[in-house]
């Protein structure tokens, strides 16, 4: 039993008054059991459209995490660089001054060795030059 034309137009009329509620005809139920697919199918579409409602929140809050992620590596990655650029001239003037300490430390060295000499002559002319035990000699008048 298929419901004519004039009666289907009339249950669909009926079912949009009634809200899509379930509607039992004398007809038989092949009218219910579609009003209760559109229901369900209704129903279904409504937790679809939450669900992607969801789901899209879930996204931009991704993608902002993400944004944020990105801005602050490359933060991290310009304070890295600069640091290593820092250590880099730290490192550059850090060998400079162990150079010229090295260097000053090789002519203080060369100056003791020349004063020890120096003071070890003085030392060693000193004892042959003393005249009758008389330190400084006097001079040699003629």
């Amino acid at each position: 039993n298929i419901p004519s034309t004039s009666t289907h137009l009339h249950l669909l009329k009926h079912s949009y008054n009634q809200g899509n509620k379930r509607i039992r005809t004398t007809e038989g139920h092949a009218c219910g059991n579609y009003n209760t697919a559109d229901d369900s199918n209704i129903a279904e579409m409504e937790r679809l459209r939450q669900e992607n409602s969801a789901l899209q929140s879930q996204m931009h809050q991704i993608k902002s995490d993400h944004d944020n992620t990105l801005h602050q590596n490359n933060i991290l990655k310009k304070l890295v660089a600069h640091q290593h650029n820092n250590a880099t001239q730290e490192m550059e003037a850090l060998r400079k001054q162990k150079e010229q300490a090295q260097d000053t430390i090789k002519r203080m060295e060369q100056l003791i060795l020349t004063l020890r000499y120096h003071l070890q002559a003085q030392q060693t002319t000193a004892i042959t030059n003393d005249f009758m035990g008389f330190s400084p000699r006097p001079p040699d008048v003629f």
